[in-house]
């Protein structure tokens, strides 16, 4: 189930996106406050909305990009689930998805945000964005993730954000890891965290240039 943790940030989320849409404005007000939305049909309806700006970012309407149709995938598929567990039903979780890819792909970029420092004292995610890592190297660490997804779903389940996370903080050695025995099973956190490991560190910095790049 979502904690009120997970629904504060994508009522954050939601709030960004909802520009005249009463469905997003009215589920993201609820999640923000940590509250679950009382009406299932409202937010599949924030949803649809959602979904229907996903072409239109694609085709780089309104200024957006790359980055703002991961952040509406994820938006999409976090509220698929959500109704999901509201109705009782139980969402795929053991292959393969293009929800699941975005989701986790939003854990991973988020964690790099955070977790570096570049060269100052303050995360980088204090004064960067998604948007400001360079294209190649966006597509780069969307590589990595779905690669990583592809081969190790049925171990990552439907722990899609977390495994993100858990991705760029074990592959780099920073003491928090899949094996850490809260999150995935002793076998499935030992499988994950090894592949992990195994992919090598890496890090974003911030070129001359003031775009974000993989090194």
């Amino acid at each position: 189930m979502h904690t009120k943790h997970d629904l504060k940030q994508m009522g954050e989320k939601l709030l960004n996106w909802h520009n005249g849409m009463d469905s997003v404005y009215a589920v993201g007000s609820f999640f923000l406050n940590g509250n679950e939305y009382p009406d299932i049909d409202v937010v599949k309806r924030a949803e649809a909305q959602l979904a229907r700006l996903i072409p239109q970012a694609r085709k780089r309407l309104h200024g957006w990009g790359p980055e703002e149709v991961m952040e509406l995938n994820a938006l999409v598929s976090f509220l698929k689930r959500y109704v999901a567990e509201r109705m009782g039903t139980k969402p795929k979780s053991k292959a393969y998805s293009k929800d699941g890819l975005a989701e986790m792909f939003l854990g991973y970029v988020e964690t790099a945000l955070a977790e570096e420092n570049g060269d100052t004292e303050e995360p980088l995610n204090r004064k960067y964005g998604p948007k400001n890592i360079a294209r190649e190297s966006l597509a780069k660490m969307r590589r990595d993730v779905e690669s990583f997804y592809r081969k190790h779903a049925a171990d990552i389940g439907d722990k899609y954000r977390l495994a993100g996370y858990m991705l760029w903080m074990d592959r780099n050695g920073a003491g928090v890891g899949f094996d850490d025995g809260r999150d995935w099973s002793d076998a499935a956190g030992e499988r994950l965290s090894k592949a992990a490991q195994a992919l090598g560190e890496t890090h974003i910095y911030v070129g001359d240039n003031g775009k974000i790049y993989v090194s």
